[in-house]
């Protein structure tokens, strides 16, 4: 249920980055590929792919393209994290900074793979795949910001600390 709800935020808001009077960069981000990537932590890597999966093919609906290319970038993403991930023991900032790199490099060269193999030209260029990569990348690190400060201030160590202060 966590999963759905994460989901259908990330789609609104990147509905919302495609609007006409914002850079076209920002309509670049995969912001779905953050959700994914959240899933793949700690996650069994078949399991990861099947939220992918998921997660892509809604993005290919919400997108208005053709449905199946982002499903199977989505769940080749999932599987990929969640392997890095165990094998490399990503955790914490560097997490989400190399997993939504992984994740956006693999989705770009499978959808383009898809694309060159059904005979039809890709929906961006190499640029707009850049533009993609680092978009993505730099969403990556904000989340790990915000998930350093949320730990920061809500963790029970910091609770301890607070108290033990207020006793002072």
């Amino acid at each position: 249920m966590k999963f759905a709800f994460l989901l259908l935020v990330a789609l609104l808001v990147q509905a919302a980055l495609t609007a006409p009077s914002l850079p076209w960069l920002l309509s670049a981000i995969h912001v779905w590929l953050v959700v994914v990537v959240g899933r793949a932590r700690g996650a069994p890597a078949h399991t990861a792919g099947w939220f992918g999966l998921v997660a892509g093919l809604a993005a290919d609906l919400s997108r208005g393209l053709p449905v199946g290319p982002s499903g199977i970038a989505g769940a080749l993403a999932g599987v990929g994290v969640a392997r890095a991930s165990t094998v490399f023991e990503l955790a914490g900032p560097l997490f989400w900074v190399i997993g939504t790199l992984l994740a956006t490099g693999i989705t770009e060269a499978v959808t383009a793979g898809v694309y060159a193999s059904l005979g039809a030209p890709p929906p961006h260029s190499w640029l707009g795949a850049a533009a993609a990569l680092a978009g993505t990348a730099c969403l990556g690190f904000l989340t790990a910001a915000l998930e350093w400060g949320w730990g920061r201030f809500f963790s029970p160590d910091a609770r301890r600390r607070r108290a033990l202060r207020r006793r002072r």
